[in-house]
């Protein structure tokens, strides 16, 4: 079974953790599991700030934002489950489409539900997709 522990710790904390984390992490290691620490404190202070005050206010804490909270949490879980982020972009829009890593874009596409899914809306884009993860 593949595991994620996500352990919630204080704001100065989110760097390097506490006791209890070295033992999450401990464990995780006998397993193979993955470790991300998230502060729902530090998460819902981010939301409150405005965009260019982010950065600043995680390096403070001295961490960087794609290395904690939710953005480490989903990309350990893209990892955890093989998946990568394609993104289309057209005259009107940029779509960002998740699909199993190492797929093209037209495999990626089948594997979406035919109802609803990328598969009925991507049909002649095939040719214009972008591949970044995530």
């Amino acid at each position: 079974m593949k595991v994620i522990y996500a352990a919630n710790v204080g704001d100065a904390e989110l760097a390097t953790g506490n006791k209890y984390v070295d033992k999450v992490r401990e464990v995780a290691a006998k397993e193979g599991a993955g470790v991300v620490l998230v502060s729902a404190q530090v998460e819902a202070e981010l939301v409150e700030l405005p965009l260019e005050d982010r950065k600043e206010f995680l390096e403070s804490l001295g961490v960087q934002e794609e290395a904690c909270g939710l953005r480490a949490l989903v990309k350990e879980t893209y990892s955890l489950l093989g998946l990568q982020t394609y993104f289309t972009c057209g005259p009107k829009e940029t779509r960002a489409w998740t699909i199993k890593k190492g797929s093209t874009a037209p495999q990626g596409r089948r594997g979406f539900s035919r109802k609803g899914g990328a598969g009925d809306r991507m049909g002649d884009m095939d040719w214009s997709w972008l591949s970044d993860d995530v």
